[in-house]
């Protein structure tokens, strides 16, 4: 078996983190340790699922819970978006606020499928 390259490690990682600050909360939640701590740690959370799309577009597959297809070279698009055939969605990678997010941009004919 082949060393796992690192994009796909992060794409990974992520996804386990989120899991476990989902996790984190709730045992929080349960506790009745303080509404503070379990906003920020929803917060942790939305932080990390955000991370996971960019980590997963970043990697080159589709970021949409239905899909998860290879997307193309960036370079290869007019716009500079990773497109997915599968799911026809284009993905770009965009900061905002001092954060990287991943954007998802139906094409034209598939406004209703994302």
């Amino acid at each position: 078996m082949s060393p796992t390259p690192p994009r796909d490690s992060l794409v990974f990682d992520a996804a386990r983190c989120c899991t476990y600050v989902r996790h984190a909360r709730d045992v929080a939640a349960r506790l009745d340790i303080g509404d503070l701590v379990v906003a920020e740690l929803a917060d942790i959370g939305e932080r990390l699922a955000a991370l996971h799309l960019v980590a997963l577009v970043a990697a080159g597959w589709c970021a949409n819970p239905k899909c998860g297809a290879d997307l193309t070279d960036p370079a290869e698009s007019p716009s500079g978006a990773r497109d997915c055939r599968a799911c026809r969605v284009g993905w770009s990678l965009i900061e905002e606020a001092g954060r990287l997010r991943a954007i998802a941009r139906p094409w034209a004919a598939n406004q209703d499928r994302v």
